[in-house]
C-alpha cells in the first residue's frame, strides 16, 4: 500500500487533503491497470460502431426514397404512354358526352337529320381513305383483314355509334349535372299582341271617322 510521502506532513490541510485525494485516485488506477484502458476503448469501439450503423440506415433510407421516387416517375410516364394514343378518343367521348344539347339534337334527328349524318360519315369516308391510307394498303381487325375504305368505314360507323350512345346515357341522367344545360328563355309574344290590338284600334278610329263622315253628308 503506497505510504503518505513525508514532505505532505509540512502542507498546509487544504492542500494535504487535495493531495491525498490525487494519490487516491492514483491508486485505484494503479488497482485497474490495464482492465480500465480496456474497458475504455471497448466504448470507444461501440460508439464508433453506432455512429457507422446509423449512417448505413439513413444512407439506405435516403436510397429506398430515391428508388420510390424513380419508381413513381417510371409509373407516371409508362401511363402516359398508354394513354397517349386513346386521348383523342377520349375527347370524342367528353365532347358528345357534355358539350353537345342531345335534348334538341336527337329531335332534329327524327325529323330527317339522320340523312345529313349518313352522308357526313359517307363523306368523312371517302376523305379519311384518300389522306391516311394504311401502309400496306389493308386494315387488321380483330384478326381480320379488310380494304382501306371498309376499314374506315368500320371506325367511322364505330365513332357515330359511340356519339349516339353518349347522347342516350347524357339523357338518362347518367351524367347528373354534368349534362344539364341551362334552358333559353322563350320568346315574348306580349310586343306582337300589342302591336295587333294597336292595329285594331286604328282600324276602329278610321270606322268612326268615316260613319261621322257619311252621316254629315247624309245631313247636307
Amino acid at each position: 500500500m503506497r505510504t503518505v510521502p513525508r514532505a505532505i506532513e509540512h502542507w498546509p490541510p487544504e492542500v494535504a487533503k487535495f493531495g491525498m485525494k490525487s494519490l487516491l485516485q492514483c491508486s485505484i488506477l494503479e488497482v485497474q491497470g490495464s482492465g480500465f484502458v480496456h474497458s475504455s476503448f471497448n466504448l470507444d469501439v461501440v460508439i464508433s460502431q453506432d455512429l457507422v450503423g446509423s449512417m448505413e440506415a439513413l444512407y439506405d433510407l435516403l436510397s429506398s426514397v430515391l428508388d420510390v421516387f424513380w419508381s413513381l416517375l417510371n409509373v407516371v410516364v409508362n401511363l402516359v404512354r398508354v394513354v397517349l394514343p386513346w386521348l383523342p378518343l377520349f375527347a370524342w367521348i367528353a365532347f358528345w358526352s357534355f358539350a353537345v344539347n342531345w335534348g334538341k339534337v336527337f329531335p332534329v334527328l327524327r325529323r330527317g337529320g339522320l340523312i345529313g349524318v349518313l352522308l357526313l360519315m359517307f363523306v368523312a369516308v371517302l376523305v379519311w381513305g384518300s389522306i391516311a391510307p394504311p401502309v400496306d394498303g389493308r386494315h387488321v381487325m380483330f384478326g381480320l383483314t379488310v380494304s382501306n375504305y371498309a376499314g374506315k368505314f368500320i371506325y367511322v360507323t364505330m365513332l357515330t355509334c359511340i356519339a349516339l350512345l353518349c347522347g342516350s346515357a347524357q339523357l338518362s341522367g347518367a351524367f347528373g349535372r354534368l349534362g344539364e344545360f341551362p334552358e333559353e328563355p322563350e320568346e315574348d309574344s306580349h310586343g306582337h299582341g300589342s302591336h295587333g290590338h294597336g292595329d285594331h284600334g286604328h282600324d276602329n278610329h278610321g270606322h268612326e271617322g268615316h260613319d261621322a263622315h257619311s252621316h254629315v253628308a247624309h245631313a247636307h
